[in-house]
């Protein structure tokens, strides 16, 4: 083959990946995260091996596809409510969700539906083991001290489908609040 470049046109244009064809590919970064790990687990389920390697990949991928969601979310939500504040830069993912579960709850008029609760639920165990997204990037901590040494195993394919779970009600309340966005905005143009 002998490239010279990481990007050089490779034989095969089906390789070929787009980027930048949108203003916005935020949702390449939310979904591509998500599709990736989807993909990974799919192979461990069909072959049943590398599971114990691919483990930190999957769950730093689905992480981050949550994480980068939130913040999704949160801007919808600043932008809606006509907030001057910024989308937060850390990674605490317990913080965003906490932000965006204060705009569910303004939008929807709701305090606590079984979904909230479930959320709830579910971001605080991703916080156990791994608070802000770096117990499954990186071997060590700064200190040097491995993380998660309690943690003997995680059901992948369990894991995978929580986390869709809560993907596709984050999703859906992205969109809700897309959409209403969408209308304010087009309200105000009618009426200027």
């Amino acid at each position: 083959m002998g490239f010279d470049s990481i990007f050089d046109k490779g034989n095969d244009w089906h390789t070929n990946a787009c980027l930048n064809f949108q203003s916005d590919m935020s949702h390449g970064y939310v979904y591509g995260y998500k599709k990736s790990a989807d993909i990974l687990v799919k192979k461990v389920k069909k072959t049943a091996s590398e599971q114990d390697y691919l483990v930190y990949p999957i769950i730093f991928l689905y992480r981050h596809h949550i994480e980068l969601l939130l913040k999704n979310v949160i801007q919808l939500g600043i932008q809606f409510y006509e907030e001057t504040n910024d989308v937060p830069q850390h990674h605490r993912i317990k913080d965003l969700w906490n932000s965006v579960k204060g705009y569910h709850r303004k939008f929807t008029k709701s305090k606590n539906s079984k979904e909230i609760q479930f959320i709830d639920k579910i971001m605080d165990e991703l916080c156990e083991i791994d608070a802000d997204s770096m117990n499954f990037r990186y071997s060590k901590n700064r200190e040097g001290i491995a993380p998660n040494q309690e943690l003997l195993n995680i059901n992948l394919e369990v894991f995978s489908d929580v986390i869709c779970r809560i993907s596709d009600e984050l999703e859906t309340f992205e969109f809700s609040i897309r959409a209403e966005l969408e209308l304010k905005w087009d309200r105000l143009q009618t009426s200027s």
